[in-house]
């Protein structure tokens, strides 16, 4: 089933004009791109903006939200997994570059990959990381199904 976008901005608990923006700002887009048309979001569009809202959420860069919610998608396929993303921790050099006025800032490197619920203390545990978000998917899954549906049946009444 499709929906509107007032309808996932209600299921999500999103603003639409945050939604609008996004979309403006070529961010996001869902396959149905006709001019002129409403634009109408499948299950993976919406599964898709949820996950960008919660990893932007947390401070991350949005342009590389929407590249790593990707991850998100293939992810969701499979049951019992998990999305981690990984911010790693600078070098030395970096922080030399930095300090030398060669590089403006620290770079920083995303990573997504879905993980078995088992594997996910070896992967926090990796000294290489700084910062990790952990989206539980079944459970995203689940929830945005069941927003979808509360929003789709409140309209139909």
């Amino acid at each position: 089933m499709a929906h509107n976008t007032q309808e996932v901005a209600d299921a999500l608990g999103m603003r639409r004009g945050q939604i609008d923006v996004w979309i403006s700002r070529g961010l996001f887009a869902t396959k149905d791109q006709s001019k002129g048309k409403a634009r109408r979001w499948d299950f993976g569009d919406v599964l898709r903006l949820q996950v960008v809202d919660k990893i932007s959420s947390l401070e991350i860069p949005l342009a590389i939200a929407f590249h790593l919610s990707s991850a998100a998608l293939s992810a969701a396929k499979k049951t019992g997994l998990f999305l981690v993303i990984q911010r790693r921790i600078p070098s030395a050099d970096d922080v030399e570059l930095v300090r030398d006025g060669l590089l403006s800032e620290i770079p920083y490197e995303f990573t997504a990959e879905a993980i078995a619920p088992e594997k996910i203390a070896d992967v926090l545990r990796n000294r290489h990381v700084d910062a990790s978000v952990v989206i539980e998917l079944d459970s995203l899954v689940s929830r945005v199904k069941g927003a979808l549906e509360t929003v789709t049946t409140d309209e139909a009444e």
